[in-house]
């Protein structure tokens, strides 16, 4: 029996429609549904950049967040409009990210508090001509969504809000509008040293009136303590390792303004504890006094005076691994025999009893 050729490509095209269906099924299925009155729904992996305004307290502040999908990164920026030399911009949290864009699927509206603008002069009248709020979304198939929230309503734990250009007024909680609404300092990556352990030159680690130096030999290719004593490190030594990982898991537990009203125990510092990396670069951290109420150091970084609160027991663990790694190296073993130099680049070596 022969079978044309046109019957075969009808076939094909046929068959590849029905896979293209069911995909489009699977991926239609695995979606989250979005709930009735639910205002928006947002799939963090789908997010590429994300700009929210804030003009609560009279103060407007601007937040940025740019997804690099090549390298899973997030940075983040922000500071006040217009002050683009005051901005700063840190490598971002991104599991405190993929949380801000889920809190945004729980915000719900009124039901039956849902108006329809006709005049574009009403936009005034509920804030949203110049909204106290706003974040604006870029997705990474280059759709785009907004949401706005102007005047709170009198008298109600409400505000007027917009979604992207509908013509249309939400009534949202408070509570809701607060899942929007968040800070520079909380989606910032936490941790305090963040690059390959690999690339780890030197540690330097002041804790009262001891000081350690830690560093790597690449003639020798091994560790060594400088500081309090000259001691080499087993190359493949646990200890070791654990000690290293342990340094970029290190986090703030807080972020403080950089003019403390009060003497923290800065100026100078307590403590010290600096990394150095193979191309000279290196983070300094000054450790000063114990926070007795939440059981934290405050901390400084010199180089721009930013200052955090840090666990008591992440900065107390850094000086137990060091003396841990300092008593616990095992002894080398005694050798057999003993050596003399017997002169003309000679040893006579004696075996002993």
């Amino acid at each position: 029996m022969k079978i044309r050729k046109g019957t075969i490509i009808t076939f094909g095209i046929m068959l590849a429609m029905i896979l293209t269906f069911i995909t489009l099924s699977i991926i239609q299925k695995n979606r989250p549904q979005k709930a009735e009155n639910q205002l928006m729904s947002i799939i963090p992996g789908e997010v590429k950049s994300l700009r929210l305004i804030s003009n609560f307290s009279n103060e407007i502040i601007t937040l940025k967040a740019q997804h690099d999908t090549r390298t899973g990164v997030w940075t983040v920026s922000g500071g006040r409009i217009g002050d683009k030399k005051n901005e700063k911009s840190y490598v971002g949290d991104a599991d405190a990210l993929n949380q801000y864009l889920d809190n945004l699927n729980l915000i719900r509206y009124e039901k039956d508090s849902v108006y329809t603008v006709n005049n574009e002069d009403q936009w005034e009248t509920y804030g949203l001509r110049k909204p106290l709020l706003e974040l604006d979304i870029l997705l990474k198939n280059g759709d785009e969504k907004r949401i706005a929230f102007g005047e709170k309503i009198f008298d109600k734990d409400f505000y007027y809000t917009r979604l992207n250009d509908e013509n249309t007024v939400y009534y949202v909680n408070q509570s809701h509008m607060n899942k929007i609404k968040t800070t520079l300092f909380l989606i910032r990556n936490k941790n305090i040293f963040h690059r390959p352990i690999e690339q780890i030159t030197q540690i330097y680690f002041k804790y009262d009136k001891e000081s350690y130096v830690l560093h790597w030999d690449k003639d020798e290719l091994m560790w060594k303590f400088t500081q309090p004593t000259e001691v080499s490190l087993e190359p493949r030594s646990e200890m070791l390792t654990r000690f290293l990982q342990s340094i970029n898991t290190i986090k703030s537990e807080e972020f403080l303004p950089s003019t403390l009203p009060l003497d923290v125990g800065l100026t100078p510092y307590q403590k010290k504890f600096e990394i150095m990396y193979r191309d000279n670069e290196s983070i300094t951290l000054d450790i000063g006094t114990l926070s007795e109420q939440d059981n934290t150091y405050y901390c400084r970084f010199p180089e721009t005076d930013e200052v955090c609160k840090i666990s008591k027991y992440a900065i107390n663990n850094i000086a137990d691994d060091l003396n841990r790694l300092l008593v616990l190296q095992p002894e080398s073993e005694e050798k057999p025999w003993s050596e003399s130099n017997i002169g003309g680049g000679a040893k006579m070596i004696k075996f002993k009893d």
